[in-house]
């Protein structure tokens, strides 16, 4: 039954609990998100990045002028954490990442505790303290944002690889969420690398990457974890 398969707190299964914290974690990320774009775009002043020396890594300057819109095309998702809609999006990414945290070590049980389950948990984990350390230090903190972002997107997409080849094992999920996270792992790893050449657009590919995967997986976890 998936019930013994995924634990118990108090009656209730871990996996369910699980897919309730993945929820929650999906919720808040996109409220945050859109909730800064708007705020970021109704502001009358926005902050612009002036780097130290020119160097992107090293702590950045921001100097307020006149706000023309958030540009999805010419600016970071991390440029919500810093000026007018910095409350709204650190706030909310620092809670995802420590749901984030808590939320993967329900996967174990139902992935049948293997060396390759508890690897891709921990590769989990890690990714949640990235996202939350991507709320912690935002971007005009320099290196430490760039290190925890990069810790975020790499960790969080090998973990959806690994916890779906651990998947072999038990069955618990379904083909269609295991390929997804195939898919997830490959189109992830893709763009963090685009990331790197063409900025930000394929950074919004990074997220709905994330909800490609992370929205089933969490139904599904819901669905049979009861």
């Amino acid at each position: 039954m998936a019930d013994e398969k995924s634990g118990s707190l108090k009656g209730v299964p871990l996996t369910f609990i699980g897919g309730i914290l993945l929820l929650a974690m999906l919720i808040i990320s996109t409220v945050s998100i859109l909730g800064a774009v708007s705020l970021y775009t109704s502001f009358p002043l926005n902050p612009y990045p002036i780097h130290l020396l020119g160097i992107k890594l090293l702590p950045t300057i921001w100097v307020p002028v006149p706000n023309y819109g958030y540009r999805v095309f010419t600016e970071f998702i991390s440029d919500l954490g810093v000026g007018p809609s910095s409350f709204i999006f650190n706030g909310g990414i620092i809670i995802a990442g420590a749901i984030t945290v808590l939320m993967f070590p329900t996967l174990l049980k139902p992935l049948g505790s293997t060396g390759t389950a508890k690897i891709g948990v921990v590769i989990g984990i890690i990714a949640g303290v990235g996202l939350a350390g991507v709320g912690a230090f935002p971007e005009n903190t320099g290196f430490y944002h760039v290190l925890f972002a990069t810790m975020f997107f790499v960790s969080i997409f090998t973990a959806a690889g690994v916890l779906s080849y651990a998947n072999n094992s038990t069955s618990f999920f379904s083909k269609t969420v295991q390929r997804l996270g195939y898919f997830a792992f490959l189109g992830g790893l893709i763009c963090t690398g685009l990331v790197l050449i063409f900025g930000p657009p394929p950074e919004w590919g990074l997220l709905l990457l994330l909800l490609i995967w992370a929205l089933p997986l969490s139904i599904e976890m819901l669905a049979k974890g009861k």
